[in-house]
């Protein structure tokens, strides 16, 4: 007999459905009832964001309506451990778990380890790819030749980009209604589009990160002075009208539609930028030339790209439920039809780009999957046999050659995997070992659990009022003292006792 199980859901904001279907009606909601037997029913939904549904999460657990199934961050997960209000998952993993979903979440070092806790498994992590993580710089490249710019090859170079595309008319179209740069209110936090992360990496900061200093001691990326170098290259950019003057009250919906609009020429942004919003924005102007250009430096020292831990989150299961198994149930078919036996377009990305990947609710990806689908395309894209491919990769390979007789709606795959894509800068990154990891990874510490809420608000508010011009920039240095203040000194003691545990 079929079952139903309770959810919530912090939708993708590129999230769409076909005429007629919803959340709880699409392939994959068929799917689990068809194959499994199990209803998802959705006690509530937002497409605002991870603060919201933060927010919204945690007013349901103090006021004891917990769903069934539900994704937290780990902060959350090691509060509804103390609680008690979860299912120790460690038998059913080791009972129902398939063998391709161990072997993804097994791939990704240290993954299961942090939903571990006293030697149970508390939680199945919400695993990705370390290198999908990776973001670059997009530019208009028809944008550039029309205004006879070179490309860019230092964070000069993107500077002086950024104040032609503002006051030269790049659309040529007599209005001065251009941004230099994409910029939204979440700047570097797990932002997908017009990010500014990769700008900082531009700088060596790390804002993001516990890096390690050269007395070997961990610090944290967001309060050294390479940032303070970066919010002052920004704060000119603003004052200048190179950045929209709005940007901190608009999230990267926001910018995406920029983008569309011919607003906005230049984004650091994912590697997968291509399927949303780029493609839109070349739907909208054919002529649109979207290019990839790594992450250039400020310095003869080249940039590195910065990675964070690759598990940002755990699907948990509420305390006393009948069937607890269902969640790897749901984790073991998402495997089964993207990676064991694929049906790509009918539950991913359909032949015409459509994403069907935002519906499932409990997922995974595989490690360096999509670095290694590059690799494999590139090579048939240059041998011209495509018989080596797996499913998925044929698939994008004969779109991308769809594309290049002239189909331009599959341009998103040339974008992701062709010639303009950005894994060829990522590579080189990889190959030259210019990858600045995250050296903490561990359960939040007993002060983060605390204070990291606050530390995160000052963080972001500081980084936006001295961009703006609210606060000078010598407020960078006040910041630092106040984080360390307000506990960022304590958890940096943590940090490095945790570390040194480990053997780091």
């Amino acid at each position: 007999p079929a079952i139903t199980l309770t959810a919530v859901r912090n939708l993708n904001d590129s999230t769409v459905f076909r005429a007629g279907e919803s959340l709880t009606n699409n392939v994959w909601s068929r799917d689990y009832m068809d194959t499994l037997g199990i209803q998802i029913k959705y006690l509530w939904t937002t497409t605002k964001g991870t603060d919201d549904y933060n927010q919204r999460l945690n007013a349901s657990i103090l006021t004891g309506e917990i769903p069934d199934i539900f994704e937290v961050d780990s902060l959350q997960l090691k509060q509804l451990v103390n609680a008690g209000l979860i299912e120790d998952l460690t038998n059913v993993y080791e009972t129902h778990a398939s063998g391709a979903a161990r072997r993804m979440l097994e791939e990704i070092p240290n993954a299961l380890e942090t939903a571990e806790f006293d030697g149970r498994l508390m939680a199945i992590p919400q695993g990705a790819s370390t290198t999908d993580q990776s973001q670059v710089l997009w530019i208009r490249y028809d944008w550039l030749n029309r205004l006879g710019l070179p490309e860019p090859e230092t964070m000069q170079d993107v500077i002086n980009i950024s104040k032609a595309f503002t006051k030269l008319d790049p659309d040529g179209n007599g209005k001065p209604d251009t941004f230099g740069l994409g910029l939204n209110m979440g700047l570097h936090n797990r932002i997908n589009v017009a990010s500014l992360k990769g700008f900082l990496n531009g700088f060596h900061a790390y804002p993001s990160s516990w890096i390690k200093k050269g007395d070997g001691q961990i610090a944290f990326g967001g309060i050294q002075p390479e940032v303070k170098t970066a919010l002052a290259a920004l704060q000119e950019m603003y004052k200048d009208g190179q950045l929209d003057p709005e940007f901190s009250v608009k999230d990267q919906n926001f910018m995406a539609e920029e983008i569309v609009a011919g607003k906005v020429g230049m984004q650091y942004g994912a590697w997968w930028n291509p399927t949303y919003p780029l493609q839109t924005s070349k739907d909208a102007e054919p002529d649109a030339d979207w290019r990839a250009y790594g992450i250039p430096s400020i310095s003869d020292l080249p940039a590195k790209v910065e990675y964070n831990f690759p598990v940002y989150s755990y699907f948990v299961v509420r305390k006393g439920i009948k069937h607890p198994e269902a969640l790897v149930h749901l984790l073991n078919l998402m495997v089964h039809r993207g990676y064991e036996e694929p049906q790509w377009e009918r539950f991913f990305i359909g032949k015409d780009g459509f994403l069907y990947n935002n519906y499932p609710l409990v997922y995974t990806w595989p490690e360096n999957g999509s670095f290694k689908n590059y690799l494999h395309i590139q090579e048939a894209l240059k041998s011209g046999n495509p018989d080596e491919l797996n499913t998925v990769e044929k698939g994008y390979y004969d779109n991308i050659q769809a594309y290049r007789q002239g189909a331009n709606q599959y341009w998103f795959e040339e974008g992701m995997y062709g010639e303009i894509s950005a894994w060829s800068h990522i590579k080189e990154k990889i190959d030259h070992q210019l990858i600045q990891m995250n050296e903490f990874y561990g359960p939040p510490t007993k002060t983060m659990s605390q204070v990291t809420p606050i530390l995160e608000k000052l963080t972001l508010d500081t980084y936006t009022m001295i961009i703006m011009g609210e606060l000078p920039l010598e407020a960078f240095d006040e910041y630092v003292a106040q984080w360390k203040e307000l506990g960022g000194n304590i958890i940096t003691k943590e940090v490095n006792e945790w570390v040194k545990a480990k053997g780091g």
